[in-house]
């Protein structure tokens, strides 16, 4: 484009379109009573590894973090494992629902803004799960800052538990009517964000192969 009013005009109203979509996605993640966007198969598919992901990694005396825990029901799987954890959210809804439906006894929910400008975990702790959060959020600064928190919160042997939609190809956004817009970065795009935050995948636990493609990302801190 020669022309330098036109180019202007294009770049800004993607721009206030691009903002819209994520002043929509956060809205409907403040507000949401059903975290579950997926069909049933494949949340059954996840508790069982997530189950066989506790037993291989979760041990007894463990003080274990679930960002993002939703209803809670992926946190008390993980309770029965460990010896505290702690599931947070951003939804006031979910976390009632985790609060009756899957209550802790050695443990609690809390409310967690990652969006927040000042926000701290409990330190130090043994693992750290995060599953399906990084997906919702378009800012990567917001995802810089969330990846170097849990690097601080966890301790030198700690891990880190990742579960996010994936590409193969570019980073696209997948938006749909209800207002939510998930965005499937690419492999390489997503790995570098934790390489360069003080971290290293040492396993990979596929759930959903394709062109996007979800599994669990284990990491542990380095350095």
């Amino acid at each position: 484009c020669l022309a330098r009013h036109p180019c202007a005009t294009v770049r800004r109203t993607k721009e206030v379109l691009m903002a819209d979509i994520i002043a929509k996605n956060r809205e409907y993640w403040v507000n949401c009573s059903n975290s579950k966007l997926g069909g049933g198969k494949f949340y059954l598919a996840q508790s069982l590894l997530l189950e066989r992901i506790a037993q291989k990694y979760v041990e007894p005396d463990m003080t274990v973090l679930d960002i993002g825990c939703g209803n809670g029901e992926n946190t008390k799987l993980l309770s029965n494992h460990c010896r505290s954890i702690t599931g947070f959210d951003l939804s006031e809804n979910l976390l009632a629902e985790a609060r009756s439906a899957n209550a802790l006894t050695n443990g609690g929910y809390a409310s967690l803004d990652l969006e927040a400008e000042n926000w701290e975990l409990p330190a130090p702790v043994d693992m750290i799960f995060c599953l399906g959060v990084f997906t919702t959020i378009h800012d990567w600064s917001v995802l810089v800052r969330a990846v170097r928190e849990f690097n601080r919160s966890l301790k030198p042997e700690g891990l880190l538990v990742m579960r996010d939609t994936l590409s193969t190809g570019n980073t696209r956004i997948n938006t749909k009517k209800n207002g939510y817009s998930g965005i499937y970065r690419s492999e390489r795009h997503y790995l570098r964000l934790f390489e360069k935050n003080g971290f290293v995948r040492q396993d990979f636990i596929p759930i959903v192969r394709g062109v996007n493609f979800i599994g669990f990302h284990v990491f542990r801190p380095v350095g």
